[in-house]
């Protein structure tokens, strides 16, 4: 009987194959110099977000229906009764919130916004891969709390960033410090952040392969 797939590589892969066409379409605008609504690529970047998410629940259904040759419906109460389910989903609204408290942050800065989105989006192409194999051959869970601790790290360096020029919150300043980020301007420190955001902080890409190892152990037992 062939094993079932790995959950957590097939996430980070579909996120991965989500993000590419916005990618190339932003690597495009960058090497014309072209600068369209940032409404517009909000949008796009949402619609990215959302094939991903459509990739990974279709791939993880047909590869379960082929490992077990059936598939059931397991109920909303059967899923959220499990504390793995919703502190996943919590943990991907988290997620959701901080990646657009960043960009929001991000977009105040001079950089403009088709290379905020795409060192931000790029970084989590090459990672998300990475990340969801590393939670398949250690710990989802520990990958779980990984990510949320960067994603909160990073909003909190966000909030230290010093866009107007003045250090403001001395105490929140001090991060921009711990984090060797001084010497930076606070349009490279944004991206700095975003980018590892990007790298280490996809708490959705672990999240959701959580959920489906949760339908795995419900439909087909411990594997």
């Amino acid at each position: 009987m062939r094993a079932i797939p790995l959950f957590g590589t097939l996430s980070g892969f579909c996120t991965s194959i989500g993000l590419a066409p916005h990618l190339l379409a932003l690597a495009v605008l960058l090497a014309t110099g072209l600068n369209p609504p940032v409404i517009s690529l909000i949008v796009f970047t949402i619609g990215a977000k959302i094939l991903a998410e459509w990739l990974f629940w279709t791939k993880s259904a047909d590869r379960m229906s082929e490992y077990t040759g059936r598939r059931r419906v397991l109920t909303n109460h059967e899923l959220l009764s499990h504390p793995n389910v919703w502190v996943s989903l919590l943990a991907i609204c988290i997620d959701a919130l901080s990646e657009a408290t960043l960009i929001f942050v991000a977009l105040k800065t001079s950089i403009s916004p088709p290379l905020i989105l795409f060192a931000f989006l790029g970084c989590q192409v090459l990672s998300a891969p990475i990340q969801g194999a590393v939670s398949d051959c250690f710990s989802q869970k520990k990958s779980l709390v990984f990510a949320l601790v960067i994603s909160m790290v990073a909003i909190a360096a966000a909030g230290a960033v010093s866009l107007d020029g003045t250090t403001g919150n001395s105490t929140m300043y001090h991060l921009i410090d711990l984090l060797y980020l001084h010497p930076f301007t606070p349009a490279v420190q944004m991206i700095l952040i975003l980018c590892v955001k990007g790298l280490l902080g996809n708490t959705t890409v672990v999240a959701r392969s959580v959920i489906v190892e949760v339908i795995k152990h419900k439909t087909i037992g411990a594997a």
